[in-house]
């Protein structure tokens, strides 16, 4: 068998002869290196797998967060929604008691 390999500062083809047991054993070196490198790539997607299960819980999670103080939020502007409707009944009750009594001057008694 023959490897042929360029070098580019010769610009000139090397021809490399390779006896049959060298290129058995370079045979075998590239089979257990793909194959060391697929497992690698399946416990990486295994991982990437679990990341992606992970970040699916949490999203969910948070939308849940969001939703409860969505609705806190909600809640708490109806309330202030009250507050305020009350706070300008008691302002027009204070206003209507206000013009409704009457104009009372005091006049300083006199001292003898």
């Amino acid at each position: 068998m023959f490897k042929v390999s360029k070098f580019k500062f010769w610009k000139k083809t090397k021809v490399e002869v390779l006896s049959m047991a060298e290129l058995v054993e370079k045979m075998d070196w590239a089979e257990k290196e793909v194959d060391e490198t697929i497992k690698a790539l399946v416990k990486l997607q295994d991982k990437l797998n679990e990341g992606l299960k992970t970040m699916g819980n949490i999203t969910d999670d948070a939308k849940a967060v969001i939703e409860r103080h969505k609705a806190i939020l909600q809640k708490s502007l109806d309330r202030k929604a009250e507050l305020n409707a009350q706070a300008d009944q008691i302002a027009q009750a204070v206003s209507t008691v206000i013009s409704a009594k009457p104009s009372t001057t005091i006049t300083p008694a006199a001292t003898e």
